[in-house]
């Protein structure tokens, strides 16, 4: 009983360092954001925490630019880029769907380009894993 008590207690300590540990660490997106209306131009340059499934939302005016980053493995995500008017956000008037790696010394930034609905959305992010 007191054995089984020992191998408890040193799994719960195990599972809360390897918790802090891993807390410790996080992803970080450096971005550059072009969104262009006939010959109007707005172009954003940036960087931000990364929290996978929750979308870095960019104000332009009168749209609401958002990068949603998916995890896939250790090494690969999706990104979900969407364009949508700032008073309608639900109302979303350009979305393209990438796959990307995240930076290394054998991969670059990923680069995209959209055209839809008369808006041009193009732009590079470069995903990283930050170690603190």
């Amino acid at each position: 009983m007191i054995f089984t008590r020992r191998i408890l207690m040193t799994l719960v300590i195990c599972v809360a360092i390897a918790s802090s540990v891993a807390a410790a660490d996080r992803f970080r997106a450096h971005y550059e954001l072009n969104v262009r209306e006939g010959t109007d131009l707005k172009r954003v340059q940036s960087s931000a925490d990364v929290t996978p499934g929750v979308p870095i939302e960019i104000a332009l005016d009168k749209y609401e630019l958002a990068l949603l980053i998916d995890l896939q493995d250790s090494s690969a995500y999706v990104l979900t880029v969407s364009l949508a008017p700032a008073a309608r956000p639900k109302d979303v008037l350009v979305r393209g769907t990438f796959n990307g790696s995240l930076v290394a010394a054998s991969s670059g930034p990923l680069e995209f380009d959209l055209d839809q609905n008369g808006l041009k959305v193009s732009g590079a992010i470069a995903l990283s894993f930050v170690h603190q």
